[in-house]
């Protein structure tokens, strides 16, 4: 109440409560939402692929280890049993004799496809060859060949997907590194 020259007023304040958000500041958060997103996928989006590939260098890795341990062996650098075909040999169904736990990695997605060349333009099964391609691949003399979804994630420069080998030599580390092609 106000006294104004002896006269009272009631003066009454209606106050309004504000319910509920406004369309700019939905539209402002949809728009947030939409480019975190966007982020998001970008980042993430060929995670898969990685996992794969990741699986795939794995299994290249343990055959490596097999093949320098069966080197090793008082035998030492001989023919791979049932790897000796007329050109790269899927190491899947092939490779038998002593060999023959080589024989049990398979590609995570693309089983059963076909051997892999330096033409492959799709999936192919883990292939191996002798160091220059051909036949005659030895526990010390040779290159496994193989399809991958994202190069990068053997820190190579190149496009995805592509073939990619590691390869063998007597005159290179018993592990090998990984390059493009076949």
């Amino acid at each position: 109440m106000y006294d104004f020259l002896h006269t009272t007023y009631n003066i009454q304040h209606t106050t309004y409560k504000k319910r509920g958000f406004t369309l700019i500041e939905l539209l402002i958060v949809v728009a947030i939402i939409g480019i975190l997103s966007v982020a998001a996928f970008a980042t993430f989006g060929n995670t898969r692929g990685r996992a794969r590939d990741a699986v795939r260098v794995s299994d290249i890795s343990q055959i490596q280890t097999i093949l320098t341990i069966e080197n090793l062996t008082p035998l030492g650098s001989r023919l791979l049993t049932g790897c000796t075909g007329a050109g790269g040999e899927r190491l899947t169904t092939l490779c038998t004799g002593s060999f023959l736990e080589i024989a049990s990695f398979e590609d995570p997605l693309y089983s059963s496809s076909g051997v892999c060349t330096s033409s492959s333009a799709g999936g192919c099964d883990y292939t191996i060859y002798k160091s220059g391609g051909g036949v005659g691949a030895k526990t010390d003399d040779y290159q496994i060949c193989f399809w991958i979804e994202d190069p990068t994630s053997l820190k190579l420069t190149g496009t995805a997907p592509a073939v990619a080998k590691v390869l063998v030599t007597p005159s290179t580390p018993k592990l090998g590194t990984f390059s493009l092609g076949c």
